[in-house]
C-alpha cells in the first residue's frame, strides 16, 4: 500500500492518541520514536546562522543605503538643473552635459542594484548550503539519539498538538552549534 504524506500524518496522529508511551524529550509509538524542535530557534540559537545572517543583512543594508543616497543625489541634481533650465540659465552645451551626467548617475545606480542582486543570489546560495548542512545535522542528531522522526515545528506549519515532553529544541540547538563549529574548523 502506498502512503501519502497526509495519510502518514493521520496514521501517526491516531497512533499518538491510541498507543502513546511518554518519555523524557521523545515520544515512543510502538517501535517509532519521535521528537521535535522549534524551527524559530535556528535563527536565535545557532551562532553560525546568526553570524552569517548578520553579515548578509549588513551587506544588503549597505547596498540599500548606497542606492538610496545615489537616488537622492540624482533627484537633487535633477531638480536643481531643471530649475536652471526653466529660468533659461543653461546653454545647449550645458544641457547636454547635464543629460550626460544624469545618465552616468543612473548608470551608477544600476551598477549598484546589479551588485545588490548578485549579493542576494550569493546569500541565497549560502542559505541553501546551510539548509543542506542542517539536514545532515538532523540525520546525525536523530541517529545519535535513536529518533526515527525529527519534526521541525514552524509557525503556521505545525501540528495541532505536540506533547511538550517531545521537545528537544535546546539539546538539538546545542548539537547543531557543535556541528557547525566543527565544519568551520574544517574549513580553516
Amino acid at each position: 500500500m502506498k502512503l501519502t504524506a497526509v495519510t502518514l500524518l493521520i496514521l501517526l496522529s491516531n497512533l499518538f492518541i491510541s498507543n502513546s508511551v511518554y518519555s523524557q524529550e521523545k515520544q515512543k509509538i510502538g517501535d517509532l520514536t519521535m521528537a521535535f524542535y522549534k524551527a524559530d530557534s535556528i535563527v536565535s540559537e545557532i551562532e553560525y546562522f546568526r553570524v552569517k545572517d548578520s553579515i548578509f543583512t549588513a551587506k544588503l543594508m549597505a547596498f540599500q543605503n548606497k542606492i538610496e543616497a545615489e537616488n537622492l543625489k540624482l533627484n537633487e541634481y535633477s531638480r536643481i538643473q531643471q530649475a536652471k533650465l526653466e529660468k533659461g540659465l543653461l546653454t545647449d552645451n550645458e544641457v547636454a552635459h547635464v543629460q550626460s551626467r544624469i545618465q552616468a548617475m543612473q548608470g551608477n545606480i544600476l551598477k549598484t542594484q546589479e551588485a545588490w542582486e548578485k549579493a542576494s543570489l550569493e546569500a541565497q546560495d549560502e542559505h541553501l548550503e546551510i539548509l543542506i548542512t542542517l539536514s545532515e545535522i538532523h540525520r546525525k542528531y536523530s541517529e545519535k539519539n535513536k529518533i526515527d522522526v525529527l519534526i521541525k515545528q514552524e509557525r503556521g506549519l505545525s501540528f495541532g498538538y505536540i506533547n511538550p515532553s517531545m521537545d528537544v529544541t535546546d539539546d538539538f540547538m546545542k548539537f547543531a552549534n557543535e556541528e557547525f563549529n566543527k565544519l568551520e574548523k574544517e574549513k580553516e
